[in-house]
């Protein structure tokens, strides 16, 4: 394994700039759905919602804030949503491989998890509120909070109040080096003890941020370690990307 020089923007592991590639004819926007999500998360009238398309995701603006609960009060219409600063992002459900890599991520966690009574692996789109007012909600690819928090905090039917202790995001062709960077620094910045970035597409590597700016890249037989944050778990690179 090797640390990764975060000055360097051409070190491994880092995402350049990519034109955006789009497969299949791009979907119309949904005036009818628009509609009913802005009846269900009281935005009031279309007319004050702006909405622009850039690289997939759809930001859509408004006067005023979305909040957390307008957010959770959307109806599903098949988009995944995250909450920047209180302003909605739309993104397009994950790919095939994407799937598969966070599963066998999250299936491993769980096991390690569940036999030791370490606390909780919740699946993808799980939301987590990092900041209010604006409210700002990510949702990771998988995530881990410990026995000890969660004791603590207790479960809810809302967002999750801050991060978890790990997030694991994987990268989909489509996502720019400046959007990872920039989730990397909301989930540290809000708490987390380790955020883990795959990414098959720059030579399959897990990129390992620990607080505050510690980063290792791991390729080939090198082998992710839970360290302190998950107590135990190893997890062999070469398993992740395995089929």
């Amino acid at each position: 394994s090797e640390v990764a020089d975060r000055s360097d923007p051409t070190g491994p592991g880092m995402y350049r700039n990519q034109p955006v590639r789009h497969f299949g004819p791009e979907k119309p926007p949904d005036r009818d759905a628009d509609r009913a999500r802005c009846r269900m998360a009281g935005m009031g009238n279309l007319a004050a919602t702006r909405a622009s398309q850039a690289g997939g995701a759809r930001v859509v603006a408004r006067t005023g804030w979305t909040t957390a609960e307008e957010l959770l009060a959307l109806p599903d219409d098949g988009y995944r949503y995250e909450l920047l600063r209180g302003e909605l992002k739309r993104m397009s459900p994950a790919g095939n491989r994407h799937g598969r890599l966070a599963a066998n991520i999250a299936a491993s966690l769980w096991i390690h998890v569940r036999a030791n009574g370490l606390g909780t692996v919740y699946a993808a789109e799980t939301g987590y509120q990092l900041a209010s007012d604006p409210d700002h909600v990510r949702a990771p690819d998988v995530s881990f909070i410990g026995r000890e928090r969660l004791e603590r905090t207790g479960e809810t039917d809302g967002y999750w109040p801050g991060a978890p202790d790990l997030a694991v995001e994987v990268v989909s062709p489509g996502d720019r080096r400046a959007e990872v960077e920039e989730k990397v620094r909301d989930w540290l910045d809000a708490g987390a003890g380790m955020v883990l970035v795959v990414d098959f597409h720059r030579g399959r590597t897990v990129r390992v941020h620990r607080p505050p700016s510690h980063v290792v890249d791991l390729t080939g037989d090198d082998v992710v370690d839970g360290g302190d944050v998950v107590p135990g778990w190893r997890l062999p690179v070469s398993e992740i990307f395995d089929s």
